[in-house]
């Protein structure tokens, strides 16, 4: 027995190291440049498809375009001194769905999707059901902010989580990241109502909608800073119990 283990542990290692003969080979010839592994002047680090990094020759390059700007760089900055808190009674959720109504009223959302699903759980196999909203949890630690490798996605000074569609590549490398699954993908060309066209886009709401981006609930960051409750609230929904203004210092006011 012991000698039949220690002839598969060899066949087993002799196959691993012919396979790592045969991919490093593979890359050799794969290298698009003979660069060394640090990058040097005149050279750009880039990963091949395969993922392995390599330095390619800048003029070798093609030009890309700028990357544009923010649609409106003030509001990455959220309101000074402010903190946006919502806080939800389960207990008092009756699973109504007027909150995910509002919502998907007031952004124009189309019947595919929700910004504001209200999932039915359990906590045990014997426990009594329960209605949970589940929308956008604004993380105060995103993980979807630190995947996005153009800043399309982003935290505010405030504690809203945004997307700026005008930067969004739609790799939906974000929404791989998002441990609640909150972000849908617009894969075809939306159909935008006319009023959203006339009022321009800008990340505090989202709208006009565009082909190949991501979204999700805002958080109502544009009623917020005009002193107004997100519509869920303004509808009187008796499960959300409040939002707060935060100090950014631990109280509220």
């Amino acid at each position: 027995m012991a000698a039949n283990r220690r002839e598969f542990l060899k066949q087993g290692l002799l196959a691993l190291g012919a396979a790592a003969a045969g991919a490093a080979v593979g890359r050799a010839t794969a290298q698009p440049t003979t660069a060394p592994a640090t990058a040097s002047a005149g050279t750009t680090p880039a990963l091949t498809p395969d993922g392995h990094l390599v330095h390619v020759h800048n003029h070798t390059m093609a030009a890309s375009p700028a990357m544009p700007p923010a649609a409106d760089p003030t509001g990455r900055q959220g309101v000074p001194g402010r903190r946006w808190v919502m806080v939800i009674d389960l207990a008092k959720c009756d699973g109504c769905g007027k909150c995910t109504e509002a919502c998907g009223k007031m952004h124009f959302i189309p019947p595919d999707r929700q910004w504001i699903p209200v999932l039915v759980l359990k906590d045990a196999h014997l426990a009594a059901p329960y209605y949970f909203p589940r929308p956008c949890f604004h993380c105060d630690v995103p993980p979807c902010t630190k995947v996005c490798p153009v800043d399309a996605t982003y935290k505010t000074g405030d504690g809203t989580v945004l997307i700026d569609n005008d930067r969004c590549i739609g790799c939906r490398f974000c929404i791989a990241a998002c441990p609640y699954g909150v972000r849908c993908f617009n894969w075809g060309r939306p159909k935008n109502p006319p009023e959203t066209e006339q009022r321009g886009y800008n990340p505090e709401w989202g709208t006009p909608r565009k082909i190949g981006t991501v979204e999700k609930c805002d958080f109502c960051p544009d009623h917020a800073a005009a002193g107004h409750l997100p519509v869920r609230l303004a509808k009187g929904n008796p499960a959300f119990l409040g939002f707060r203004l935060g100090n950014g210092h631990g109280g509220f006011g």
